[in-house]
């Protein structure tokens, strides 16, 4: 899930209050964004496994 920003602006007449629904959007965001880094931490390992094991051949 692509995670797309806001431009929020300051004072009642900014148009972007800040509301459960938007703070939930965040958090979930934030999350699939660590969720994301995980799984590309593990690509990173296991291909640094199999460079090191045709290094080793």
């Amino acid at each position: 899930m692509a995670y797309t920003p806001k431009t929020w602006a300051t004072g009642a007449g900014g148009g972007t209050p800040i509301t459960a629904t938007e703070l939930n959007r965040i958090e979930h965001g934030v999350d699939g964004a660590h969720d994301e880094i995980a799984d590309l931490q593990e690509v990173v390992s296991d291909l640094a496994d199999r460079i090191a094991a045709l290094e080793a051949q």
